[in-house]
């Protein structure tokens, strides 16, 4: 959802009914260090909610203190660390995992070699996902179809296909084979994301919660200098692509 559309009450919301339906739960959110207290703070001003930092609140180095809290939030540049891939798989696993700001769990494709790369931060939440430390979602007969995890972004493509899919693999990876197969039929997004734009926003009576943008072309008339800048501009990147691209050619051909 668009910045200021309710992303954590939404996460409350989706909290709550699940305790209330399936006590007790074991839930943990993942998200920025600068945003624990943020989170804390709604969770139980609006919701009642006592979640515990780690960190902060209680010594996350220890698996008795991680058994002893049902709702946790964990800091991501603290629980990504490798030494704490162990230590989750005693603690066991967790009901629900959100994951606020998941746009910095990037995995993306080399440029000149074509390697995948994945940030430590991809890494811990593929660990969770594949290590069966989030419960999984039943089909009909019985069989796990995705795990239960909430991701949270108001920019969760930033313009790269591949990125996008990477973070879709983590929710449903069997839902598209390939990048091309998610862009082609893109409509099927439609079991795992859920967009809400400010334009969509409304009051109770139906009218714009937010202003709306009205955009147009705005024409103008370079100058001597700031055409020369723009040229040489354009001649820079030119060249750039074009070395890329001989590149690219030869390692292709050297494969």
């Amino acid at each position: 959802d668009d910045v200021g559309l309710g992303k954590t009450i939404e996460a409350g919301l989706i909290i709550t009914c699940l305790i209330r339906r399936e006590p007790p739960q074991r839930i943990m959110i993942v998200c920025p260090a600068g945003l624990a207290l943020q989170w804390q703070d709604e969770m139980e001003e609006h919701f009642g909610l006592n979640f515990s930092i780690m960190g902060d609140n209680f010594d996350g180095k220890r698996v008795a203190n991680w058994q002893s809290q049902s709702l946790v939030i964990a800091p991501l540049d603290r629980i990504k660390r490798d030494d704490y891939r162990e230590l989750l798989k005693q603690v066991g696993g967790f009901d629900l995992v959100v994951c606020d700001e998941a746009h910095r769990l990037t995995a993306r494709r080399q440029f000149l070699d074509d390697r995948l790369v994945k940030t430590a931060n991809y890494q811990l939440f593929e660990f969770l996902v594949q290590s069966r430390l989030i419960r999984y979602v039943d089909n009909n007969d019985q069989t796990p179809r995705s795990p239960r995890l909430l991701l949270l972004s108001a920019t969760p493509h930033q313009g790269n296909h591949f990125q996008f899919w990477m973070l879709i693999q983590l929710l449903n990876p069997t839902l598209f084979r390939s990048v091309d197969e998610m862009v082609d039929q893109r409509h099927r997004l439609g079991s795992v994301v859920f967009r809400r734009t400010k334009a969509d926003a409304c009051q109770p009576d139906g009218s714009p919660l937010f202003a709306r943008r009205w955009v147009h072309t705005e024409s103008f008339v370079m100058s001597a200098d700031e055409r020369r800048f723009y040229e040489c501009l354009q001649q820079y990147l030119q060249d750039g692509f074009d070395l890329a691209d001989r590149k690219s050619t030869r390692l292709n051909s050297s494969h």
